[in-house]
């Protein structure tokens, strides 16, 4: 069952008739038929993404009917000090790890989009489910939607978590929303086509386990580099397009690989691309049996190497 099929396609009639007003009666199928069945996901484009899809083909035509449609939602994209102010208030989202929490200045930001990486077996997957589970927490009391690219998601992992956290086990489950990431093309359609909607219905997390795998996999060798890292970099300008303007949380996880040099350091995957995409880089390593050390390696306002340290359990992950 496709993702479409398992929310329902059906749109307010309202919602398509304000569509209608700025795109023409002429132009909506089009705009339907691609997935933009709504003012406030037209006002989320570019001209050259509408060109690109083929619903326009003229680009002031194309920046028209965007402008009309983020005058009509109230975007703005200057960002004052009183809204900086307004931004900075709002709540972080708790790991459930208090030396965690205090590493990342009192948890995860709105807005921000945090990448995660580290060997196999580091534990970031754990983390990730775990935080699919803070931010049903109050303040926040969202949901998650976990892009699943390995195959690692575990219900009853999250209900473990649940648990320990004074969440009703069913609950939370019910509360996370999982699609399979496996190929580049169902992550790529999710995003565009389908994720915006999840937004509007309290989608708050966004987990992307892991984002460059199913690149790697379909982009093999450097005669297809070109290629992925376009269409990376698309997916990670439209994934901080909306965290950012929707004050969503967001982590991505990443692969790494050895350096072909003496000594055989490890580095993130995924190039350029991947590494400025990312807000902020931690690194997830191991410290011992059950121990792990969660490490700034690309933040702004850290020294590389601040760390803190958690201990994986059967159930959470918890301060050691």
């Amino acid at each position: 069952m496709s993702v479409g099929e398992y929310r329902g396609n059906a749109k307010e009639p309202d919602a398509v008739a304000k569509l209608r007003s700025i795109v023409g009666s002429r132009n909506l199928e089009k705009f339907l038929v691609v997935g933009i069945d709504s003012v406030r996901k037209l006002a989320d484009y570019t001209p050259a993404d509408l060109i690109s899809l083929k619903v326009l083909d003229e680009y002031d035509e194309a920046a028209r009917v965007i402008r009309m449609a983020r005058e009509a939602v109230g975007e703005t994209l200057l960002l004052d000090y009183k809204r900086r102010v307004e931004i900075r208030s709002l709540p972080r989202l708790t790991t459930g790890i208090k030396a965690v929490d205090e590493l990342l200045g009192g948890g995860l930001e709105p807005g921000k989009i945090y990448g995660i990486a580290g060997e196999f077996g580091a534990g970031k997957s754990r983390f990730c489910h775990q935080l699919c589970v803070t931010v049903q927490l109050p303040p926040i009391e969202g949901k998650a939607v976990y892009l699943d690219s390995e195959n690692v998601f575990m219900d009853d992992l999250i209900r473990g978590i649940a648990s320990k956290m004074g969440i009703d086990p069913d609950r939370a489950v019910e509360n996370v929303l999982v699609v399979d990431s496996s190929d580049y093309f169902n992550m790529e359609e999710f995003l565009r086509r389908e994720w915006p909607s999840f937004i509007e219905e309290g989608y708050k997390l966004l987990v992307i386990d892991t984002l460059i795998g199913p690149f790697r996999q379909q982009f093999p060798g450097r005669e297809h580099l070109a290629e992925r890292q376009q269409r990376l970099n698309r997916v990670i300008g439209w994934m901080l397009k909306h965290v950012r303007r929707r004050h969503l949380y967001c982590v991505i996880t990443d692969q790494v690989q050895a350096e072909p040099t003496y000594g055989g350091s490890l580095k993130i995957t995924g190039g350029h691309v991947l590494a400025h995409g990312m807000t902020y880089w931690y690194w997830i390593q191991s410290a011992g049996s059950n121990v792990r050390r969660i490490m700034a390696y690309d933040v702004i306002n850290k020294a590389y190497g601040e760390s803190a340290l958690f201990k994986i359990t059967d159930d959470v992950l918890t301060d050691v």
